[in-house]
Protein backbone atom coordinates (compact mmCIF):
# COMPACT_ATOMS: atom_id res chain seq x y z
CA UNK A 1 0.00 0.00 0.00
CA UNK A 2 1.53 3.32 -1.39
CA UNK A 3 1.54 6.49 1.17
CA UNK A 4 -1.36 7.79 -1.04
CA UNK A 5 -3.51 4.87 -0.08
CA UNK A 6 -2.39 5.21 3.48
CA UNK A 7 -3.42 9.10 3.19
CA UNK A 8 -6.98 8.13 1.73
CA UNK A 9 -7.66 5.50 3.84
CA UNK A 10 -7.38 7.59 6.63
CA UNK A 11 -9.03 10.42 5.24
CA UNK A 12 -12.17 7.55 4.76
CA UNK A 13 -12.45 6.51 8.34
CA UNK A 14 -12.17 10.28 9.86
CA UNK A 15 -15.21 11.45 7.60
CA UNK A 16 -17.13 8.23 8.54
CA UNK A 17 -15.88 8.87 12.08
CA UNK A 18 -17.05 12.56 11.81
CA UNK A 19 -20.48 10.71 10.13
CA UNK A 20 -21.12 8.93 13.21
CA UNK A 21 -20.59 11.81 15.93
CA UNK A 22 -23.12 13.52 13.73
CA UNK A 23 -26.04 10.89 13.64
CA UNK A 24 -25.22 10.10 17.26
CA UNK A 25 -25.58 13.84 17.84
CA UNK A 26 -29.03 13.87 15.82
CA UNK A 27 -30.28 10.72 17.84
CA UNK A 28 -29.54 12.79 21.35
CA UNK A 29 -30.59 16.22 20.16
CA UNK A 30 -33.40 15.61 17.57
CA UNK A 31 -35.01 12.58 16.92
CA UNK A 32 -37.33 12.78 19.19
CA UNK A 33 -39.09 16.08 17.87
CA UNK A 34 -38.92 15.03 14.58
CA UNK A 35 -40.77 11.71 14.97
CA UNK A 36 -43.15 13.40 17.74
CA UNK A 37 -43.63 16.08 14.48
CA UNK A 38 -44.04 13.30 11.71
CA UNK A 39 -46.36 10.93 14.36
CA UNK A 40 -48.60 14.13 14.27
CA UNK A 41 -48.64 14.77 10.53
CA UNK A 42 -49.61 11.11 9.89
CA UNK A 43 -52.56 11.25 12.05
CA UNK A 44 -53.43 14.88 10.94
CA UNK A 45 -52.36 15.07 7.89
CA UNK A 46 -51.01 18.65 8.33
CA UNK A 47 -47.87 20.19 10.03
CA UNK A 48 -48.72 21.49 14.06
CA UNK A 49 -49.42 24.77 14.81
CA UNK A 50 -46.79 26.28 17.27
CA UNK A 51 -47.47 25.31 20.79
CA UNK A 52 -50.16 22.35 19.70
CA UNK A 53 -49.71 19.48 21.83
CA UNK A 54 -47.28 16.50 20.31
CA UNK A 55 -48.15 12.74 20.25
CA UNK A 56 -45.67 11.09 23.07
CA UNK A 57 -43.49 8.54 21.64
Amino acid sequence: MGRGDRRRLGRHYHDAAQGHRDFIAHIDNGLEAYLRGYLFWLDQRREPRPGEALPRL
